[in-house]
Formats: structure tokens, C-alpha cells, sequence
């Protein structure tokens, strides 16, 4: 009993001490010791684990290209295809605003703003009217629709605008003020 186990020396030559350097990982059962792990050279390049080297590439390169697609899809739409966007969301919110208007909008109201709404689109088409003059319509369209109704007094300010941007004149008031004597 020399050692401090306990047990007995064992009997006969001690086995070979291994390089792991040479030979391999020395595993004992199903687990690698740290030491052993650390010893062994890395393994051939196609056995890493990880990616292959071509992935990032192709990923970067494609984020690239969509990149590139999106800012090209911007010139276009700033120089050519704004009319047709700017006429694609005042349909969508026709069709909301029929669903939104109130029982006391009168027809006529009704018809009124159907007909401006309609000579504005006629005028982005052709490109008379700009994304920048089509703004205070679409904020008071935004307001008076925020509350999903819209009332006789939200349809007349929205006839309002739409006529200072299709260039009409406003309707005269039904009562007109008595003049003043100077």
C-alpha cells in the first residue's frame, strides 16, 4: 500500500504513456478531458465547424443588392411612379371614407367630395398637383378620419381643401352679411 488509495501496486509493466499530440485525443468513455482537448492539433479545414466561407460572402452580397433595388425603387417613385402611388392611396381612402361617413351628410355633400376627390387624381396623373401640395389633404383627411366617422363639418373642411388645391374658388355662403354702412 504505498500509494494514497489504498490499493495495491498493480502488477507488471505500467502501460505506454500516449502523446495526444501524435495520437489523438486520449477520451476515457464518452468524455474528452480539458488537458486532452487542448493538446490535440486543430482539425483538417473541412472538418471546422461553422459556416462554409462563401456564406457571408453571398449573404453581404445580397444584402447589398437589395440594398441597391430599394434605392433605385425610391428614385423611381420620386421622379416617375409618386402619381401613381399618391393615386393608389386616395382610392384606398375613398373607399374608406364611404364606409366612415355620417347618416347627416347630405347626398349632395357626398357627391360634392366624390367630385373633387376625382378632379384631384385627374391632376396628379397629368402631374399638375405635387406630393408636397397634396399634404394638407392628406393631414386633414388623417384627422378627420382618426376618429372613424365623418361628420357634415369634417366633409366641408375636406371639400375645402380639395378645392384650394384643384383651384376653384370656394362656394359662396348660403346667407350672405348685410352690408355696413362707412
Amino acid at each position: 500500500m504505498d500509494d494514497w488509495t489504498g490499493a495495491p501496486p498493480p502488477e507488471g509493466p505500467l502501460p505506454p504513456v500516449q502523446n495526444p499530440a501524435t495520437t489523438g485525443p486520449v477520451t476515457s468513455g464518452s468524455f474528452q478531458k480539458p488537458a486532452d482537448y487542448y493538446a490535440t492539433p486543430p482539425s483538417p479545414r473541412s472538418d471546422r465547424p461553422g459556416c462554409p466561407k462563401w456564406i457571408p460572402i453571398g449573404c453581404g452580397g445580397a444584402g447589398c443588392l437589395v440594398l441597391i433595388l430599394m434605392i433605385l425603387g425610391t428614385v423611381y417613385v420620386m421622379n416617375r411612379g409618386a402619381g401613381t402611388v399618391l393615386g393608389f392611396v386616395f382610392s384606398r381612402l375613398e373607399a374608406d371614407m364611404g364606409k366612415l361617413m355620417a347618416k347627416d351628410v347630405p347626398q349632395e355633400k357626398r357627391d360634392e367630395l366624390q367630385q373633387q376627390l376625382d378632379e384631384l387624381k385627374k391632376k396628379i396623373a397629368r402631374k399638375e398637383v405635387g406630393i408636397v401640395a397634396v399634404q394638407p389633404v392628406l393631414q386633414s383627411l388623417q384627422s378627420a378620419m382618426s376618429d372613424q366617422k365623418l361628420t357634415a363639418e369634417e366633409v366641408d373642411q375636406l371639400i375645402t381643401s380639395l378645392r384650394a388645391i384643384n383651384g376653384e374658388p370656394e362656394a359662396a355662403p348660403s346667407s350672405t352679411p348685410t352690408p355696413t354702412s362707412l
